[in-house]
């Protein structure tokens, strides 16, 4: 079976907010994401929000109707200008920035998101991997509290791939389905057997991290 993905794209950020005085903080982001709104091929701010095991770094996804909406519309735009000007100083440190393509429409974004970054072995064929993957979660997708989860593929390089996985709280994940549930085991294992065949380095291929998710604007 084929993939195709959805129409629009999005960017992905992970930053670092200046936390030293939160309120001029938010006060930037906030400013800066409403010139950003009026930019042709702004679609809207997924979710926001801060990782929980890493203090002082946040993340935000925002889709866009193309790349080149982003890339070359927004960014080679006088906007661009103002948009860096309002929110200067509102960032401390070095930031990450990458297009992502989905396949279904991303789940509803509850208070807490699995953020997975996923690098693949050099000669995985993603197509393979994502049916492969797609079906071991299936396991995890009935959780009591799993809001759904999906997995995109890095534009910049197709070998990272990027899974948004929805949880109602944070122990819905770390307990409910880690600890309770009664064929966690047997997930487990389909989902590693994936993950050996496809991923650099198995689970350390892997990087996850639960996101707070806040009101877009607000991750400092």
């Amino acid at each position: 079976m084929s993939l195709t993905p959805t129409k629009t794209v999005y960017e992905a950020i992970t930053y670092h907010p200046n936390t030293e005085n939160r309120e001029e903080t938010i006060k930037k982001f906030t400013e800066a994401i409403e010139i950003q709104k009026k930019a042709p091929g702004f679609v809207s701010i997924v979710m926001e929000g801060n990782k929980r095991e890493k203090p002082g770094e946040s993340v935000r996804l925002i889709e866009w109707e193309t790349v080149e909406a982003h890339m070359e519309g927004f960014r080679g735009s006088p906007a661009f200008a103002e948009f860096k000007k309002v929110r200067e100083g509102s960032t401390v440190g070095d930031s990450e920035m990458a297009h992502y393509r989905f396949f279904r429409p991303l789940p509803k974004i509850p208070p807490v998101v699995e953020w997975v970054t996923i690098q693949l072995k050099q000669d995985t064929k993603f197509e393979e991997y994502f049916h492969a993957w797609d079906k071991a979660l299936d396991g995890v997708r009935k959780a009591i509290g799993c809001t759904g989860i999906e997995v995109g593929q890095q534009v910049e390089d197709p070998t990272k791939a990027l899974q948004i996985q929805g949880w109602e709280t944070l122990e819905n994940h770390t307990i409910d389905f880690k600890q309770k549930q009664a064929d966690v085991a047997v997930v487990m294992e389909e989902l590693t057997a994936v993950v050996n065949k496809y991923v650099e380095g198995g689970w350390k291929g892997c990087k996850g991290v639960h996101v707070l998710t806040t009101a877009p604007g607000h991750g400092a």
